[in-house]
């Protein structure tokens, strides 16, 4: 008797684990932002040993550059307080939305 509870307490669980899942596995992913759209921020404070050089970034901007399906293409740029950008053009990176990779 005692055996016949477990298995249906557990059979049971993963019943309710599947409903709860399931939905998530379902959901599509989709950008939900266009090319040309940024975010720019700023006001870093840095302290401790090896962090002091975060105190001399004065904003740092994110901004969408192409949309390919699931995938977004992002520019990483930043400014220096006093006035000088990046060495180069920024960091680009691509994102999938729906892997998260």
């Amino acid at each position: 008797m005692f055996c016949f509870k477990f298995l249906t307490v557990i059979i049971l669980t993963f019943a309710l684990l599947a409903l709860l899942v399931l939905p998530v596995l379902a959901v599509e992913y989709n950008p939900g932002v266009t090319v040309g759209q940024y975010i720019k921020y700023g006001n870093f404070v840095g302290t401790g040993p090896g962090v002091e050089a975060i105190n001399d970034i004065g904003w740092q901007k994110l901004q969408i550059t192409d949309i390919s399906g699931k995938a977004i293409t992002l520019l990483f740029t930043s400014h220096y307080k006093n006035g000088t950008a990046t060495p180069g053009n920024g960091t680009v990176e691509v994102w999938n939305i729906e892997t998260g990779t």
